[in-house]
């Protein structure tokens, strides 16, 4: 389901942003004396910034490859369960996944 915003559809970057916006403020909470409250909001604009930052030359490239990265640990860790953990298998899918990741962001970006 894409959401459409003035616009432009939004696909894999609001699920990068609420990815940062949880792990943020998880770090946050479990480290720090932070407010859980004050935790979730540095997560939010964290998130915000991503997405303003997704749309900046450099930025964007910095974004998509990180979180191809990120998104391709999902189908590696579960190759890796499946195969117990062949390197080859477990590498092919990870590049494959990187792959398509990458293309669904540069399809983000035409959009």
């Amino acid at each position: 389901m894409w959401v459409r915003v003035e616009g432009y559809n939004f696909k894999l970057i609001i699920a990068d942003c609420f990815v940062t916006c949880a792990i943020i403020t998880a770090v946050l909470w479990n480290v720090t004396d932070i407010h859980n409250a004050f935790c979730f909001l540095i997560g939010v604009v964290s998130a915000f910034l991503l997405g303003i930052l997704f749309h900046t030359s450099v930025g964007f490239w910095i974004v998509s490859t990180v979180f191809s990265v990120f998104w391709s640990l999902i189908p590696i860790s579960i190759t890796s369960a499946i195969t117990d953990a062949d390197r080859i298998w477990v590498g092919v899918v990870g590049l494959i996944s990187f792959i398509v990741c990458m293309i669904i962001h540069i399809s983000e970006k035409d959009t």
